[in-house]
């Protein structure tokens, strides 16, 4: 049942080729602001300046290494002029000096924490993604490789997301990597392999399948994974036995990357057991997903691989601000993207009574803000693309797979497309009593049918047209606004049923076929993955569940939040 059908989704069709990295005017303009504030020029050769002084060579690297030595020196003299000698040499020196943060030496440790606070405030991951997006826009001779060469010391996984389509926008066109990126395959530092052989595997033909098919031996963990998942997405079915042969060994968040995939695979066959948290459980999952590969693997198709869509583990905030001011406009809301890391991506600040924020594809969000009459599009910058002046309070939104979004009132159900304009508008009569009958939820089906629910506590299911298919109670009133629901591509519908403290799963009939507990949850969502993002805004928590209910992943945001969702 949690197996997504995405056959319909734009979306989706992006993920699973390469990520397009259009010039979008408003995000070009943001990166080079932010390079100009730094004091940075943004022309393609000065870009590439940028890189080749923050990439350290073999040479500098072994003067980095000596000087580390010398931070622990017994003379207080020969410590600091090592340290002086770091802080000139910069950027460059911050790999040697990450490794050095955990030296048992805890003067060592001290100084190189010192001075890897001190370089990274010229070096924020922030300014080095401007510099990789305005990159792949500019497309300087020399980029490629000035990308390439930097890419070993990229530590956020955000920032290499978007190294990686930046390589891709850079290396060539489908069916004919450039000779760099096929070169750099074979290059001896892991991290610069396994990117190449990412974005080799976007661009490739079938030519060059033998070569990364080749890199599922690789000497290194973490290449072979990623290999292993970029050859999911090419629909090579060996990947996925050096998938699973290497779960045993990588750590939480590798594992996170491999268990999206098989769950796709699997479906409905996935193994019956979680993760757990002792070693004997996490040898019981493993010992279930090789039972799972050697029974069900000569039946796994390229339809299976092809529905593939990526966790990418972002979560998108709404957050409230407190200002030190009486009146109406004493709180300001804004919408943060974090990583998979919890860290900032970007955020938009200065709006109004925000109630959600949905992203549209890969750098759009929807916005739902002043108490529900506005609803509006715009880039991850803040730019407004469209804004929409509602009839009525609405209550809640959804994107929708091909852009468009999915708004509601009490009694009307509206939808626009991605240029703003309204596709979908429909108004529902409320029988007696009329209040009991106000839509409190709603979600937009796969297939254009509408579920809401009632204030009484129904659940309704209209057709495309508007005309009601079933209805079934739910046993209490819906006490909240603002609650988020989902509409599953199975047909099922999972709802917060915040009064039990329960998430429930519910087939068209009315039948629960999954419920798990959570404190007063408000909003829910089904991952790619099969796992499910609860949303609490009570307790204050995000929490990411797997199919037998058991917590995968939480994060309590500082300060009050208004909505979240997982990407």
């Amino acid at each position: 049942m949690f197996l997504r059908s995405f056959c319909t989704s734009l979306g989706v069709l992006l993920l699973l080729s390469p990520r397009v990295l259009s010039a979008d005017p408003a995000r070009v303009k943001a990166d080079e602001e932010l390079l100009h504030r730094a004091s940075l020029a943004t022309d393609g050769p000065s870009l590439i300046d940028f890189f080749k002084r923050r990439t350290p060579d073999a040479g500098l690297q072994a003067d980095v290494a000596a000087l580390v030595k010398k931070l622990g020196a017994q003379r207080f003299a020969v410590r600091e002029k090592a340290s002086e000698e770091l802080l000139k040499i910069g950027p460059p020196a911050l790999p040697l000096l990450e490794k050095a943060r955990r030296d048992p030496d805890l003067e060592v440790a001290r100084r190189a924490e010192n001075l890897v606070t001190i370089i990274s405030t010229s070096l924020t991951p922030e300014l080095i993604t401007a510099a990789v997006r305005l990159l792949a826009v500019r497309k300087p001779e020399g980029g490629l490789e000035a990308l390439l060469n930097f890419v070993p010391t990229i530590s956020e996984e955000y920032v290499l997301e978007e190294a990686r389509d930046a390589l891709v926008a850079l290396g060539g066109t489908k069916g004919k990597p450039a000779g760099i990126l096929l070169k750099a395959l074979a290059d001896r530092e892991p991290s610069k392999r396994a990117m190449a052989a990412e974005a080799v595997a976007r661009l490739s033909g079938s030519e060059q399948r033998a070569a990364l098919k080749e890199m599922l031996k690789d000497s290194h963990l973490s290449t072979r994974v990623r290999v292993a998942i970029a050859l999911v997405e090419l629909n090579e079915k060996e990947a996925i036995g050096v998938l699973i042969e290497s779960m045993p060994q990588v750590d939480r968040e590798q594992l996170g990357r491999i268990e999206e995939v098989l769950y796709q695979l699997a479906g409905e066959k996935a193994p019956k057991v979680s993760l757990g948290s002792t070693e004997r459980e996490r040898e019981k999952y493993n010992a279930a997903w090789a039972e799972w590969w050697k029974v069900e693997g000569p039946r796994v198709t390229v339809a299976n691989l092809e529905k593939r869509e990526r966790v990418l583990g972002h979560t998108i905030l709404c957050l409230m601000e407190p200002r030190a001011v009486v009146g109406a406009a004493a709180t300001t809301y804004k919408v943060v993207q974090l990583d998979r890391s919890n860290k900032p991506r970007w955020q938009i600040s200065g709006l109004t009574y925000l109630l959600d924020a949905r992203m549209v594809g890969v750098n759009k969000v929807a916005i739902l803000s002043e108490s529900g009459r506005s609803l509006s599009l715009r880039t991850s910058a803040g730019e407004v693309i469209w804004q929409k002046n509602l009839p009525t309070i609405a209550y809640g939104m959804h994107t929708l797979p091909n852009g468009n979004t999915f708004t509601f009132t009490r009694s009307q159900f509206l939808e626009y497309d991605r240029q703003g304009k309204e596709v979908f508008n429909k108004t529902i009569a409320h029988g007696a009593p009329a209040l009991q009958n106000y839509v409190y939820a709603a979600a937009h089906a796969p297939n254009g049918d509408i579920i809401y629910l009632t204030r009484g506590g129904d659940c309704v299911r209209l057709d495309a047209t508007g005309k009601e298919l079933k209805r079934f109670s739910l046993g209490q009133n819906i006490t909240i606004l603002r609650q988020h629901i989902e509409a599953l591509p199975n047909g099922n519908v999972l709802i917060p049923m915040y009064t039990t403290n329960k998430v429930v799963e519910y087939d068209p009939s009315g039948k629960q076929v999954w419920s798990a507990t959570v404190q007063r949850p408000t909003s829910v969502q089904r991952l790619p993955n099969g796992n499910t993002v609860v949303v609490s805004r009570l307790s204050r928590q995000i929490v990411e569940l797997d199919r037998q209910g058991t917590t995968r992943w939480s994060y309590t945001p500082t300060g009050t939040f208004v909505n979240a969702e997982r990407r």
